[in-house]
């Protein structure tokens, strides 16, 4: 949904003051260090009740104070309200007044997704970047997905404990609920690839004429059913003794580009790595907006920097759509004068402080 209103307190650089937005299109232009990154991120906490940028979340905070919190008020329906508060270490998620026991049931209400500098990691870093991208794509349509992730994650733990006192015995026993939910667990992420394999090489294509395929790598050959997949894992129990850890399933999986019989990503130069990370990013997009019955907000932050202009605005045309957008911009960039989008508000971030602007990009 839409945020009509955005209130921040305590929130690293950004004032303490509420933000009213009225644009389906927010443009926030400021230099660098006045807080444009600084309010996605609180729009992220509002999604998803943590920070993209960090896992501690006293760096959040502004400095010499305790706590800091964001308020959300949303266009679609004004009584709808989020409200994210940390103090003491302690962080706490509210709906409507309402305590949120778990961040999941924020993402049906306002889906959320993020086009960001560091989305190049994605295409460049450990297989655990790009399991994260799947199954996030994955928990914005289906909440119930990351229940099953969770539960997965916290079996392997505890086989990896058994693994490590070569208790082979009790490892196999968890082996039984490890290959019902792996089979469960990967059957969603093939769909996913599936879904968007077709977009994402047309698009890509016609941005460079250079075809790459996505391909789902799974550690364990495809199963049809959990006592398929139950048999293999324990026939390799003994090798993941030697190890100390679980060798095989979904924690283990990974998905690939590929440009004929090569990895597209080993031979990429750097632009061409940044718009598969955008065109991958927009296929996302695809997928939530064309499946879900609320368009997502998305926030675009400084993922335009390297592109030709020709190809930001091939880019542009390619975003489905969307409930809202912000964009951060420079005020020095002159790409999105090139382009016409309705409904569009323009805010100068300077020091913190979101000033709405009447002039034009």
């Amino acid at each position: 949904m839409a945020f009509l209103t955005v209130s921040t307190y305590n929130f690293r650089n950004l004032a303490n003051t509420e933000t009213v937005f009225s644009g389906k299109n927010i443009f926030l232009q400021g230099t660098n260090g006045q807080g444009k990154t600084n309010f996605l991120e609180a729009l992220y906490f509002l999604s998803y009740g943590t920070s993209y940028r960090t896992k501690n979340l006293t760096e959040v905070k502004e400095f010499s104070k305790n706590d800091f919190s964001v308020i959300g008020r949303f266009k679609n329906n004004q009584k709808d309200r989020v409200k994210f508060t940390y103090q003491n270490g302690k962080k706490e998620i509210f709906l409507n007044e309402r305590k949120v026991k778990d961040r999941k049931d924020l993402l049906s209400i306002n889906p959320l997704i993020l086009f960001s500098y560091d989305d190049d990691e994605i295409i460049t870093g450990s297989p655990i970047k790009r399991r994260k991208f799947m199954d996030q794509s994955i928990c914005l349509l289906f909440p119930e997905y990351i229940q099953k992730i969770r539960k997965y994650q916290r079996l392997i733990e505890m086989k990896n404990i058994c693994l490590r006192t070569k208790k082979v015995d009790i490892a196999a026993i968890y082996n039984r609920e490890i290959a019902e939910l792996a089979l469960i667990i990967t059957g969603y992420r093939y769909s996913f690839i599936n879904s968007i394999e077709k977009r994402f090489t047309d698009m890509y294509r016609n941005l460079t004429n250079i075809e790459v395929r996505l391909m789902y790598k799974p550690s364990v050959s495809r199963h049809d059913t959990a006592e398929g997949f139950y048999d293999f894992l324990n026939s390799r129990l003994n090798e993941e003794v030697r190890y100390g850890f679980s060798l095989f399933g979904p924690h283990r999986d990974n998905f690939i580009f590929r440009s004929g019989e090569r990895s597209y990503a080993a031979i990429a130069s750097t632009g061409q790595r940044r718009l598969l990370a955008l065109v991958l990013k927009i296929s996302q997009l695809h997928y939530v907006s064309m499946n879900n019955d609320k368009l997502p907000v998305i926030l675009i932050d400084d993922v335009f920097l390297e592109l030709d202009s020709g190809i930001k605005l091939d880019v542009m045309s390619a975003i489905p759509s969307y409930d809202q957008a912000f964009f951060t911009i420079l005020p020095q960039e002159s790409f999105f004068n090139q382009i016409s989008i309705d409904d569009t508000e323009i805010f100068c971030i300077k020091n913190g402080r979101l000033e709405k602007s009447e002039k034009s990009i």
